[in-house]
Order: C-alpha cells, then structure tokens, then sequence
C-alpha cells in the first residue's frame, strides 16, 4: 500500500491512465461485492468529499440498494424491518485502500464503506469494526497480519482437476501465476508486500502465502485482491481457481463456480497469521480461521475465509419440522472444521477452539480476543465455566446436559459456539477498557433478522426446505 502520507493525490497523479475503478465492499455477511465505475465519477466524489460538498447526481454509480447490505436466499435484506430495501445507501470509499488491480494497468481497485440512508441504523460493516478494534490499542502495541490459503486449479470447460505436481507443466503454470501476482507489489513501511512464498502439492493444491503486513487490516484487503485477482488471470488461461479439495470421483456437474459448491465439496484451508507485542519484542504465534484440512466434510466456501457451514444445530431442527428454532452455531458434519487459538511461549497456556466462527465480523473479534488476551493471562469467564464437554463434537446436542465441568483443564478442547465465543471476547474485551463501541448488540440484530427470513420463506411456501434456502444462500 503506498505511505499514506501521499494519499489518493498521490496515486493519481502517478496512475493517470487508470480507466475503471472497482469499489468493493463487504456485506453483513462477510461477503465482497463490488461495482465497477469509471475512474472519473471516483475522482469527482473524492472532489466532492474532501471539498464538503453534497453528493449530486453524478454519483448515483457510488449507491447501493439496502437489499444488498446481506446475502439472504429470498433477495431480500436482512436488515429489512431497519433499512427497507427501496431505500439506498451511499458508498463511501477509503480512498487511501486505492490500488492498480493486479491483473491490468488500467483498473484499480478500492474499499468502501456503506452509508445507510438511516443515520441510525446499525454500524455493522467489517472493515468499520476491525477499525474499531484496531482504535483500542495504543502506540506500544505492534499488531501484524498475513494469509495463506490454498486453492486448486479446474478448467472451465469440464470442471476437472486441471494440475497435479506430477505433471511436467505444473510448475510452469504455477510461476508464471505467481509471477503476474507479484507485479502488484506494495510499497509502505514494511517494504515490498505480498507473494512471500507458493507451492504445489502432488494432488495439485497450490498454496501461496502473503507476506506479513503492519496492520491486519491491510492484510484483509490484500487477501480479498489476490482473490480476485487470481480469479480473473486464471480466466484467461481456460481455468478457474476453486477453493475445495480435489476431489476427482465428485460429479464435475458439483464444481459449477457457484455458491452451491460448499454444498458437495470440501473447503481448502485459509490461515491467518498474526505478530502482536510491544514494538520491542514482538512474540510471533498463529491463529488459524476456520482451518479445515483436507478430509473434512461439506465445510463453507471461503468467499469470505469465514462463512458457517451450512448445517448448523438450530437448521437441523428445522428440518425436523420445528419452525422457530434457537440459532446454535455449534458446526455438524462428519468431522467438524474447528478454529484453534494458541497463545505464545510465556504466557499462561490455554487454548480455546471454537465450533464456528459465524462471519467476518466474528473473525474480527476472535483477532481482538487474540490480541487482548495475549498481553495477559487467560481467565474463562465465570459464567463458560459450564460449557459442555465432548470428545466427539458432531454428535454433542447442547439440550444434553451430560458431561458438564466447572472447570477447564489446561489445554483442553471444548466445543464452543460461535456465540458464546463472541460474548466471552466482547466481555474479555470491554474488561481491559478497550475501544470495542456496541457490536455485539447490532451484529445480532441482524442475525435475528436473517434467522426470521429462513423460518418465513419456509412457512410461505417459497421453498420446500431450509435445506434448499441455504443452498441459494450459501
């Protein structure tokens, strides 16, 4: 990213021939959209932003339907009884996020932030509340991130395995890949950033990992341009990139490049690295969101590294007829894909592994806790004392009062729900006085919201099973 210092002036006078601007956003579901504009209404609302003007006409490109703010199967907002789908919201763009796209000279690419037309409606955007997060710690704090995630190559034509290591061209293709990725390198504080490394395994699974960058922040949006960016380059070669597992005896009718995917394959691996201590003495360690190796069973798409699985414990019951069902985000399958926090070397052990991590905004609070927790010891608070333990998480039923503890040995695994996992960081959180602002209450609106949409598109008749909504939803 260049030095902010330079800004969006900066990059324009030294990217003039920039033609076409993608400003992408990020719903309440931790899923990327994006519009594409031409760079001059980008220019004219920057204009009209830094100047204070209001928005004219010419802007009209930069709003968004309320219906588009969450991914809900029946096209209708999440949000709806808050912000009527009618209604638009403005796009606000970080103009300092402003990059060339990594697959051509003349587009860029850009995040922004949506402005409901109700000034009171919720704030629940992704980016806005790692921001957030990211306001709660001072100078002394160093918070580093980087990705790795793995995908496979197919081609367009028949949905088959298009690489293995084997194959004489394997590596070929994969460099020249990597090599078209590298060309959009950054420049900032922490010097050129991106492809740190990339391999193929002999089942033809690439994984390439991007370099560490200062905030976690820029490395979110970094991800979310490698994305697209290998999206669009592997397009142009017949192939496209799939993130499941090579699995060849699937029916190839399985890989159509939609969301229903997640439905029949197995979702590759996407891990977060993070660097978090005193600028002095930074301790490095990991946390893996939603890591699911290869094995596992219908685990989620990474469209947002975060997505739930599509069969939770509340749907399960709704598909036993039980119409309003108490959302439990405890994961089910054959093996559940689980998230795993491991604190540093000197600091009390403990690790906590959460059934689900719900979206992107719960992955922004699994960081939080991550960084809060780190600098201390960890204290369970008193009211998870009681969480259930199982040695086989898929066939615990939290109505199962059997096996109980009060307490948590060191090191123990324990099925946790995403929102038990999300109050326990809120509360870890708010403990050391950070500046985390009212998330939780606002993120499970909408959450309540969505579950009514399910429960109502079944009861109208609009689809036969909640099965089938959460096949167009996911």
């Amino acid at each position: 990213m260049d030095p902010s210092e330079y800004g969006y002036e900066h990059w324009k006078h030294e990217h003039s021939d920039c033609e076409l601007v993608h400003v992408m956003w990020t719903d309440y579901c931790g899923i990327l959209n994006e519009k594409l504009v031409p760079a001059s209404s980008l220019d004219m609302m920057y204009r009209t932003h830094v100047s204070g003007q209001s928005a004219s006409d010419d802007l009209i490109p930069l709003t968004v339907s309320a219906a588009a703010l969450t991914s809900l199967p029946d096209s209708k907002s999440a949000a709806e009884e808050i912000w009527p789908s009618y209604k638009t919201g403005k796009l606000l763009p970080d103009y300092d996020t402003i990059q060339r796209c990594i697959d051509s000279k003349t587009r860029a690419t850009v995040f922004a932030k949506v402005m409901p037309a109700n000034s009171g409606g919720l704030q629940c955007d992704p980016r806005e509340i790692l921001k957030e997060i990211r306001s709660g710690y001072k100078g002394e704090t160093n918070f580093k991130a980087a990705l790795e995630f793995q995908f496979v190559l197919r081609r367009l034509s028949d949905g088959r395995l298009h690489l293995h290591k084997r194959d004489g061209s394997a590596q070929a293709i994969v460099l020249k890949l990597v090599q078209a990725l590298r060309t959009h390198s950054h420049r900032g504080t922490a010097g050129d950033l991106f492809i740190q490394s990339s391999d193929i395994s002999m089942d033809g699974v690439v994984t390439i990992a991007l370099s560490m960058s200062e905030n976690i922040l820029e490395a979110v949006d970094n991800f979310y341009r490698v994305k697209r960016a290998l999206e669009s380059i592997t397009s142009l070669e017949g192939l496209r990139a799939s993130f499941f597992c090579p699995l060849e005896d699937m029916s190839t009718a399985t890989f159509s490049g939609t969301h229903l995917d997640v439905m029949c394959a197995n979702k590759l691996r996407c891990r977060l690295h993070l660097a978090l201590g005193p600028r002095w003495d930074v301790p490095d360690f990991s946390a893996s969101i939603m890591e699911s190796e290869v094995g596992a069973t219908s685990n989620p798409t990474i469209y947002a590294f975060c997505k739930p699985n599509w069969l939770t414990y509340g749907q399960r019951c709704q598909y036993q007829g039980d119409r309003t069902p108490r959302r439990e985000w405890m994961t089910w399958g054959t093996r559940n894909s689980k998230t795993t926090i491991n604190f540093p070397c000197g600091f009390k052990s403990r690790r906590l592994e959460f059934g689900d991590i719900d979206c992107m905004a719960n992955m922004y609070l699994v960081v939080a806790s991550i960084a809060g927790l780190g600098e201390a010891s960890f204290r369970v608070p008193s009211y998870l004392e009681d969480v259930p333990k199982a040695d086989n998480v898929d066939e615990y039923d939290p109505a199962d009062p059997a096996g109980y503890s009060a307490a948590l040995p060191e090191g123990q695994r324990i099925p946790l729900t995403g929102l038990d996992a999300c109050r326990s960081i809120e509360l870890s959180i708010r403990q050391r006085d950070l500046l985390f602002g009212d998330i939780m209450p606002s993120y499970m609106a909408v959450r309540e919201m969505e579950d009514k949409s399910i429960v109502r598109a079944v009861e109208q008749g609009r689809t036969t099973s909640a099965r089938e909504v959460l096949g167009r939803w996911y």
